[in-house]
C-alpha cells in the first residue's frame, strides 16, 4: 500500500470537505493550477451580484428561434445568388442552437479575492433572476458548476 502524502490536518480536511459537496462549489481559478472552494450561497450571490450589474438587458421572450431563422434566410440569399457555395450554406447553418451560458472563474491573484469573473458565450439570453428569486429556479438561466 502506498505511503499517504498528506498530513491527519490535510486528511481530516479532505474529509470535511467531502461531507459538505453538496453545500459547496469547487472552481477551477482563472490562471494557475488552483481550485476554489465557495460555498453554493456566496457562489449565488457572485452570479446575482455580477447579473445586477447592467451588463445583461431582460427579455421577454426566447430569441434564438428568430435568430436562428434570420440567419438561414441571410446563408439562403447568399447561396441563391452563389456568393458561397451550398457546402458552405451547409456547414454555416445553425440547426441545433444552444442558449449561452454563464459561467464564473474566481480570480485568486486580484486582491481581495476570491472575486468571480463572469463570462458568456455570447449576450446571455435569459431572464434575470433577483436574490428573491435564485438563478438555479429560472428556466431561462443555467448555472454551470464545476
Amino acid at each position: 500500500m502506498p505511503r499517504d502524502n498528506l498530513t491527519p490536518q490535510q486528511r481530516t480536511a479532505l474529509k470535511s470537505l467531502k461531507s459538505r459537496k453538496s453545500d459547496l462549489k469547487f472552481l477551477p481559478a482563472d490562471k494557475g493550477n488552483a481550485t476554489v472552494v465557495l460555498t453554493h450561497d456566496q457562489y449565488l450571490d457572485k452570479v446575482n451580484e455580477h447579473l445586477s450589474s447592467g451588463s445583461y438587458t431582460l427579455l421577454s421572450t426566447d430569441p434564438t428561434q428568430s435568430i436562428t431563422n434570420k440567419l438561414y434566410r441571410v446563408l439562403k440569399k447568399l447561396r441563391d445568388e452563389k456568393k458561397i457555395t451550398p457546402h458552405l450554406f451547409t456547414k454555416m447553418r445553425n440547426l441545433h442552437p444552444r442558449w449561452p451560458q454563464l459561467y464564473g472563474q474566481p480570480k485568486i491573484h486580484k486582491p481581495g479575492a476570491p472575486s468571480v469573473q463572469w463570462s458568456a458565450s455570447t449576450t446571455l439570453l435569459s431572464k434575470l433572476s433577483t436574490k428573491s428569486s435564485p438563478p438555479t429556479s429560472n428556466p431561462w438561466l443555467r448555472i454551470l458548476s464545476a
